[in-house]
């Protein structure tokens, strides 16, 4: 096999005679094809995932399978459903109590909400432990003095009279100025 050589300039590709699509490639059928393929696209985007036969026998399918649970299958379901609402419902009280408990020293109480685990602060009978909740505020705050409420307050801005003067002279009495315009006028 013999290497090109690099000192000569590699010979130019010759076109293939025939387009790649061939040469019976006609335009305008294939212009149809696509238009026929969106207009198939637009009625499938269009077209329900379930016909309304298909939609009665699911629902007949949903009401035999209910149907054939037992009492003991309904009220487990019923049981799982309470406990986990009930879960939720502790959860947020847990968080409303931490977020009232954290208004007092912490500039945003939503932080120390992010950062307490709710499950902690709960007994066997769903009891918020308040002091468990207060020490741990305030090892985070420790732990991170950043979200401690400022001292004073919000910043009150104090004002500046250099600003907005377009004057570099000093500021005089507007009671002068206005003469001194008059007194410009009517010389």
């Amino acid at each position: 096999m013999s290497q090109p050589d690099p000192a000569q300039p590699a010979a130019p590709e010759t076109p293939p005679e025939t387009p790649p699509w061939g040469e019976d490639f006609d335009a305008e059928k294939a212009w149809n094809l696509v238009q026929n393929l969106r207009a198939d696209k637009e009625k499938l985007a269009k077209r329900p995932a379930l016909t309304a036969e298909q939609q009665q026998k699911l629902a007949e399918y949903e009401r035999l399978e209910e149907a054939s649970k037992t009492e003991l299958e309904r009220k487990t379901e019923e049981l799982t459903r309470w406990q986990s609402e009930a879960e939720k419902w502790r959860s947020a009280s847990v968080a409303s109590t931490v977020r009232a408990l954290a208004a007092v020293d912490f500039a945003d109480p939503d932080d120390a909400v992010r950062n307490l685990d709710p499950a902690k602060y709960l007994d066997a009978g769903g009891t918020v432990d308040e002091q468990a909740i207060k020490t741990d505020l305030a090892a985070l705050l420790d732990a991170k003095p950043h979200y401690k409420r400022g001292e004073s307050g919000p910043r009150v801005p104090a004002p500046n009279p250099a600003q907005g003067s377009s004057s570099t002279s000093t500021p005089t009495d507007p009671a002068q100025e206005f003469a001194a315009l008059l007194q410009g006028r009517l010389t």
